[in-house]
C-alpha cells in the first residue's frame, strides 16, 4: 500500500535512480531542488541561490527575490518520511528572523513535506501567524501539489480522476510521482468485489493513461509497490460527442439556476429539447461528468459561479482539463499543431485512425466532426472557422481569444489615430491576459479606444489580429516586459509607418523655430495627399507629436511640452500648442 510509506499518508513521491546508492541519492536530491525552484516560481518567487543542500536528508536552503516587489526571501525546504516537527520549524524561524532583523522586507518560506505535525502547527499558530510584522508562508503537501498541477503542460488531477469509470470501483486521493522522466499522477482503486485497493490508474503529465510497458517498468523499478496493483489500461469508453456544445451549456445553466438538481421530467421540459436531442445531450453531460442522473433526478456535478460569463469561463476550464486525456482530441491537437488547419473531411477521416473502435464515415462523420469542432472551440482548444469549415490551431502561449468584442478588420492607411498612453495600457492588459486566465480586462476603456489601440499595436508590429484571435508578437511582449526599452521599441515600430516617418521629417525641418499643431497638420496633410479637414489634421499632428515625445524622437523645440510662444515671436496666437 502507498500509505505504508509513512504514518502521514504522503501523496508526493520524489523518485530517481542511479548506478550506486550515492548516485541515486544525489539524483533524488537534484530532483528535489528542481521541484523547489518550480514551486517557488509558481508562488511568485525568483530563486537566486540554493545552498546547504543535504541530499541524503532531502534538505535545501534557498535565497532569492519576490518577483513582483523585489523583496528578498529565505526558504528552508525539507522532504521527510514523516511530518515535520516543531524543532525543525523553530530552527527555520530562527534563521529567518536573523535575516529579517537586517532587512524588514524579507519573506520567510518553509516548504514542509509532507506537512507540519501537531506541535509544529501549534508553534506556528502561537508564535508566527500572530506576528504581523513578519511575512512567513508555510507550503505543505497540498500547496506543493496545487503548484505542480499548474506547471506548464501538466494536467491537473481534478479532471483526470473523472476519466476513471465509476464501475471500476472506488478511488481515493491521487498520488504524484515526481521523476526524472516527468510527472505522473496515480489513483489506487478498490474494485467493488474487493476489500482493499487492487488496481492502479496511472496518468502521464499530459493526462493520458500510461500503457507503455517501458514507462511502467521504469516507474515500478523506482517504486516497487506498483507491482502489487493491476494497471488500468486506456479504456474504450471515449465516445464521439454527439450533442451540440451550445445545447449542453444551455441545459447545464438551467440546472445550475435550479440549485443544482431537477426532476428529469422538469429538466427536459425546461430544456425545451426533443426526446432524441435531450437523450444525446444527457449522454454527453453524463460522460463528461457534468451531470449525474440518479433515481429520476438530474444532479449538477461541478461547482459554477453565479455570473453567466463566469459560468462559461468555468466550463471552459473544466472541459480543458477533461479533454486532455481524450485520445481523439489529443491526437487532433497534435496534428493541428503541425498543419495549423484541418478541414472537416480531414477531421472525419481521423476518427478512424485515432479512435478506430468508434469510427464513423460519410455524412455522419462530417456531422460529428462539426460537433467536435464546436466543443474544441468552446473549450478554447482550437478555433472553429464556420465560414471556411476549418478547425484552426490555437496557441494559448502567444494568442488571446477575444469573445466579448467583434474585432473589426484593419481599414485605411497606417496613420496614428490615438495617443501613446492607451496604446501602452492596452499592450499591458494583453500581456496580463496572456500570462493569466486568457481574458483581457477592458475595464476603463471604451470600444473606440480599444479598437484604435489594437489597430496601432498591429501597425507597430506588436500584435496580429485575426478574428477572434489577438496574437502578441515577441516584440510586443518585449515592449511590455522591458520598461527601459519601451521608447526604443516604440520608435522602431512607429518609424515603419510612412505617415509617422513623414511627420518626423516635418518636425526636423522646424526643429529650431517650431510650428503650430495646425501648421504641422496641414503640412503633413499635403505631403501625404490626404483630404483631411483642418481640425482632423491638427488632431493627428497632436497625436503624432505625442508619439514622437514618448519615443524620444522629438527634435529641438518639440522635445519638451511648452506652453508659451517661442522667444522672439510677435504673434501671440502663433505658437506650438501644448499637448496636455
Amino acid at each position: 500500500m502507498f500509505e505504508e510509506d509513512n504514518g502521514d499518508m504522503a501523496r508526493l513521491k520524489i523518485l530517481a535512480s542511479g548506478n550506486t546508492k550515492h548516485a541515486g541519492t544525489r539524483a533524488r536530491g537534484k530532483l528535489f531542488e528542481s521541484l523547489v525552484s518550480q514551486v517557488l516560481h509558481h508562488y511568485g518567487y525568483r530563486v537566486d541561490r540554493l545552498f546547504h543542500a543535504n541530499y541524503p536528508e532531502m534538505e535545501i536552503e534557498v535565497e532569492g527575490k519576490h518577483s513582483a516587489t523585489d523583496a528578498p526571501f529565505y526558504a528552508d525546504c525539507t522532504f521527510c518520511e514523516t511530518s515535520v516537527s516543531a524543532p525543525d520549524l523553530q530552527a527555520f524561524y530562527g534563521k529567518y528572523m536573523a535575516r529579517w532583523h537586517q532587512e524588514k522586507r524579507c519573506h520567510g518560506l518553509f516548504i514542509a513535506l509532507p506537512g507540519l505535525d501537531g506541535s509544529a502547527g501549534e508553534f506556528y499558530r502561537d508564535y508566527i501567524a500572530k506576528n504581523s510584522d513578519v511575512t512567513v508562508a508555510i507550503y505543505e503537501e497540498d500547496a506543493v501539489l496545487n503548484a505542480v498541477s499548474a506547471f506548464p503542460g501538466v494536467a491537473g488531477p481534478e479532471g483526470l480522476g473523472k476519466h476513471i469509470p465509476r464501475n471500476m470501483g472506488t478511488s481515493g486521493d491521487p498520488f504524484l510521482f515526481y521523476t526524472e522522466k516527468g510527472v505522473f499522477w496515480a489513483w489506487i482503486i478498490t474494485s467493488k468485489d474487493k476489500e482493499s485497493p487492487n488496481r492502479l490508474a496511472l496518468f502521464d503529465k499530459a493526462g493520458s493513461l500510461v500503457s507503455d510497458p517501458s514507462a511502467l517498468g521504469y516507474l515500478t523499478k523506482l517504486y516497487q509497490k506498483l507491482a502489487d496493483f493491476d494497471l488500468i489500461l486506456p479504456f474504450h469508453d471515449d465516445p464521439i460527442l454527439v450533442a451540440d456544445v451550445r445545447d449542453v451549456v444551455k441545459v447545464v445553466k438551467i440546472l445550475h439556476s435550479a440549485d443544482g438538481f431537477l426532476d428529469i421530467s422538469q429538466f427536459r421540459a425546461r430544456a425545451g429539447l426533443s426526446g432524441q436531442l435531450f437523450y444525446r445531450t444527457a449522454k454527453d453531460m453524463d460522460f463528461l461528468g457534468l451531470v449525474r442522473f440518479s433515481k429520476g433526478t438530474a444532479f449538477l456535478q461541478t461547482k459554477l459561479p453565479s455570473a453567466d460569463h463566469d459560468i462559461d469561463a468555468s466550463l471552459r476550464k473544466y472541459l480543458q482539463d477533461r479533454f486532455r486525456g481524450y485520445r481523439l482530441i489529443h491526437g487532433l491537437l497534435k496534428i493541428l499543431e503541425e498543419k495549423n488547419t484541418l478541414a472537416m473531411d480531414e477531421v472525419s477521416n481521423l476518427f478512424g485512425i485515432l479512435v478506430p473502435y468508434r469510427s464513423v464515415a460519410g455524412k455522419a462523420g462530417l456531422k460529428y466532426a462539426r460537433i467536435l469542432a464546436g466543443w474544441m472551440d468552446f473549450a478554447d482548444l482550437a478555433i472553429w472557422d464556420k465560414k471556411n469549415r476549418m478547425l484552426v490551431f490555437f496557441d494559448p502561449v502567444t494568442e488571446i481569444r477575444e469573445r466579448r468584442l467583434l474585432l473589426p478588420k484593419r481599414r485605411g492607411s497606417k496613420t496614428p489615430q490615438i495617443q501613446y498612453s492607451p496604446v501602452e495600457k492596452v499592450a499591458e492588459r494583453l500581456f496580463q491576459a496572456l500570462h493569466g486566465d486568457g481574458r483581457v480586462d477592458w475595464t476603463g476603456f471604451g470600444k473606440n479606444t480599444i479598437f484604435r489601440a489594437l489597430a496601432m499595436l498591429e501597425d507597430l508590429g506588436f500584435i496580429v489580429r485575426r478574428a477572434p484571435l489577438i496574437k502578441m508578437l515577441p516584440k510586443g511582449q518585449e515592449f511590455v516586459q522591458n520598461i527601459d526599452k519601451r521608447a526604443a521599441l516604440f520608435a522602431e515600430g512607429a518609424l515603419q509607418m510612412p505617415s509617422f516617418s513623414t511627420f518626423m521629417e516635418i518636425l526636423e525641418s522646424h526643429r529650431f523655430n517650431g510650428n503650430t499643431l495646425l501648421g504641422l497638420g496641414i503640412e503633413l496633410k499635403e505631403k501625404l495627399g490626404m483630404n483631411w479637414k483642418e481640425s482632423t489634421a491638427q488632431n493627428i499632428a497632436k497625436i503624432m507629436l505625442d508619439w514622437a515625445r514618448h519615443a524620444k524622437l522629438a527634435p529641438g523645440v518639440f522635445a519638451g511640452i511648452r506652453k508659451g510662444p517661442i522667444k522672439g515671436w510677435k504673434k501671440k496666437d502663433d505658437r506650438q500648442m501644448a499637448l496636455f
